[in-house]
């Protein structure tokens, strides 16, 4: 997930962005003294800033992940120096500064539009693809049956439920004929029937072209599977 605050003079929200798209978690409005109050306003914005940051830091507790800061160009860039002096371990997960014409709930959704996440996204998707196939080649090296690879191994610890993660390359999906094709297709549909998760590896990065080297599709276990690799 990617935990997204965005933030102006007015308001705030801050939301978490998954696969299936955001979700709003909280949201706060606020009424600062004018600009000809200085001492007053400065007091309220920095009060402001340690609400939105305390609020910041119980989403990330819960969820962890990046974070991303947006809104126009000065509360964003004040939340994030507040971060960097008082929350130091969440200024450290900062991954975007994203400049939006609004915050609250139109700001979250105006920096997911504008494109501007999806390095964040893609980063967030090779290090779950990486983590997930180097699980693969401990267990595999640990020898306990609790990982398979192979079209045949992975099929059948699919039919028995074992699956609780399926690894597959894109190359594998995309190349495959049409017979092929529709065995991993029937492989993943029974994975996802008995809640299993699917990860797509990308073969554009080193993860990816140690799971080809294993013939582009394994398994992570619930259970171990005594069935030796070939």
């Amino acid at each position: 997930p990617v935990v997204i605050v965005a933030i102006d003079d007015e308001e705030y929200a801050i939301a978490v962005l998954r696969h299936r798209g955001p979700e709003v978690k909280t949201e706060e409005k606020t009424r600062l003294p004018g600009k000809l109050e200085a001492e007053r306003r400065e007091s309220a914005v920095q009060a402001y800033l340690a609400e939105a940051a305390k609020a910041l830091s119980s989403v990330w507790r819960e969820v962890g992940g990046p974070i991303v800061i947006a809104g126009p160009a000065y509360m964003k860039n004040r939340l994030h120096n507040h971060l960097k002096e008082k929350h130091p371990e969440l200024a450290e997960r900062v991954s975007a500064l994203v400049s939006t014409s609004s915050a609250g709930q139109a700001g979250v959704y105006e920096a997911i539009r504008s494109g501007a996440l999806d390095k964040v996204l893609a980063n967030i998707r090779m290090m779950e693809e990486s983590q997930a196939v180097k699980e693969l080649l401990t267990r595999i090296g640990k020898g306990d049956g609790r990982a398979v690879y192979g079209e045949e191994q992975t099929e059948r610890a699919a039919q028995y439920g074992a699956v609780e993660t399926l690894l597959i390359t894109d190359e594998k999906l995309r190349t495959a004929q049409d017979d092929r094709r529709k065995a991993l297709e029937n492989i993943m549909h029974s994975v996802e029937k008995q809640g299993g998760k699917i990860i797509i590896v990308s073969t554009e990065h080193e993860a990816g072209k140690n799971l080809r080297s294993l013939g582009g599709i394994a398994a992570l276990l619930r259970f171990p599977i005594q069935y030796n690799n070939k």
